[in-house]
């Protein structure tokens, strides 16, 4: 934008000619919530704006296609002590109601309290230069073609390291 949060200017534009402009970002709400976009072409002058032509539509907040969730097994009060080795459930379902093919489901293991050493994940491959696991249709053949309203759960295990890293007075 040139202007504002919602004004680009796209100077002189000669009689047929055509341009496009991109836009992206991120329309908040809940599902099923319908959410206006709209776009006018005109002048602003003295600090008015005189649309030449505008169009709009109307979209709908749909659910992600693929829906995820990761729960802690074996502990229902979700408590982990050093050196302890948890080991979790992430489950997938497929929102659509078409097939999805050749699904790939990712976890990430972040913020330095996991001995890299000690993950293993049951049909998965543990990347530890990336701190992250990966399940793909090549070893889980449930991700090769998931059925619409179908869900599937895979199982990791995750030691702690001894010692939590403490860097700075938050941790």
């Amino acid at each position: 934008p040139t202007e504002n949060s919602d004004i680009w200017d796209v100077g002189e534009v000669e009689a047929g000619g055509k341009g496009r402009i991109a836009i992206s970002g991120v329309l908040r709400g809940n599902e099923g919530d319908t959410r206006k976009v709209k776009a006018e072409i005109g002048f602003l002058r003295e600090g008015k704006f005189y649309p030449y032509a505008e169009n709009s539509f109307d979209t709908v907040i749909a659910p992600p296609p693929l829906a995820i969730s990761v729960e802690l097994l074996d502990n229902a009060a979700a408590i982990a002590k050093r050196g302890d080795t948890v080991s979790i459930r992430i489950r997938y379902k497929n929102n659509t109601e078409v097939p999805i093919r050749d699904a790939v489901v990712r976890a990430e293991l972040g913020g330095g309290m996991f001995a890299l050493k000690g993950i293993n994940a049951d049909r998965g491959f543990f990347d530890s230069t990336r701190g992250m696991v990966l399940w793909t249709p090549a070893n889980v053949k449930e991700l090769l073609f998931l059925n619409p309203g179908a869900e599937h759960a895979l199982t990791m295990r995750a030691k702690l390291v001894e010692a939590f890293p403490i860097d700075d007075p938050s941790d």
